[in-house]
């Protein structure tokens, strides 16, 4: 490969890698920054009156709402110096949303119930996230305020929807709400798209990188002629100095992409001391280079879960043939990896 080629191998690399922080940036602000949300508080009697928004087409959005709880059933929890109580509560919440034409696109009877923040609801498909804040709470109940997050919903086309709610009175445990607010959070993105882009983008940014750069050191030097082959006086030096190279690469399962560097800092070190370890120097980073595309390849399926197989059998796949390249180099033998990408000739 020509150095012009080798160098903009590195610079895309070095694009790549610093264009990941664009969709990870991004995730971050979104996971931090306030979110747009259409409060409705509810009358005294519990009931939403249908209200119509107008929410972003195209994003999604979410049903969430705060309570003001009264309860006088508590759980007790006996810690080792103290007593810690929960309230308990089961509030029937029945929510609907509709698109302009009045067709239903979430028709939902559900509850805002104590349990689901312990996590011990087992058997009901959770449809909240439940947060508890503000309590007061002692052996004969109290009050407690509760924010319930229900799951998203596509806004239409048009962005035109009606909301309405009505809170239920508990018959289980018999708390009663105070007060109640229902919200309808808008402008939602699915942070874990731009997660995995970015990390794809990173991991490939990064082996590309790490290619060019090698790549770049790895010039072709000039050697004497290998009269002896590797069964001269130096032989038993050379083969193992060859043969370290290989197994240099297996403290990649202990140091991220150690696999690489370790290679490559022997091979820069001796390759000119003898032609075979010039020769399996380059074959060794080869395999591990192709070791990294395979890998990347393997993240970029692990939506679809055949790179969560893959992934294992790579890396079984890579420790093997270390063992069995180090065997055959001991021995003397010109080794060529199978199924390997030549980065380097």
């Amino acid at each position: 490969m020509k150095f012009s080629r080798t160098l903009v191998v590195l610079l895309v690399g070095s694009a790549i890698l610093s264009g990941s922080c664009v969709p990870l940036g991004g995730a971050l602000y979104q996971a931090f920054s306030p979110v747009s949300a259409h409060r409705l508080p509810a009358t005294a009697t519990g009931q939403v009156a249908a209200t119509r928004l107008e929410l972003s087409p195209g994003h999604r959005a979410r049903i969430v709402v705060d309570v003001d709880v009264e309860t006088a059933s508590v759980q007790e929890e006996t810690l080792a110096t103290t007593r810690r109580y929960h309230a308990r509560y089961r509030i029937p919440l029945y929510y609907r949303v509709e698109d302009a034409s009045g067709r239903a696109i979430v028709d939902a009877r559900t509850f805002v119930d104590w349990r689901d923040d312990a996590g011990d609801f087992s058997g009901r498909e959770r449809e909240a996230s439940l947060i508890e804040r503000d309590a007061m709470l002692d052996q004969e109940g109290g009050t407690v305020t509760v924010r319930a997050v229900f799951r998203v919903f596509d806004v239409p086309a048009d962005g035109k929807v009606t909301v309405s709610a009505e809170f239920g009175a508990d018959t289980v445990y018999g708390a009663r709400t105070s007060a109640a607010t229902l919200m309808v959070e808008h402008d939602i993105d699915n942070p874990a798209t731009r997660v995995v882009l970015g990390v794809f983008m990173l991991f490939a940014g990064f082996i590309a990188t790490v290619i060019g750069f090698v790549l770049v050191v790895a010039r072709p030097i000039p050697h004497a002629a290998m009269a002896a082959g590797v069964n001269g006086p130096e032989a038993a030096a050379v083969r193992q100095l060859a043969m370290l190279g290989h197994l240099s690469a297996l403290l990649g399962f202990v140091i991220p992409f150690a696999n690489v560097l370790a290679p490559l800092m022997l091979w820069l070190m001796h390759r000119t001391r003898h032609p075979y370890i010039d020769e399996q120097g380059r074959e060794a980073l080869n395999f591990q280079l192709t070791i990294l595309v395979y890998l990347l390849l393997a993240f970029g399926l692990v939506l679809a879960l055949v790179g969560l197989v893959m992934i294992p059998l790579i890396a079984v796949f890579q420790l093997v043939m270390v063992i069995v390249a180090a065997v055959r180099v001991n021995d003397g033998e010109a080794w060529r990896y199978p199924v390997t990408l030549r980065f380097l000739r």
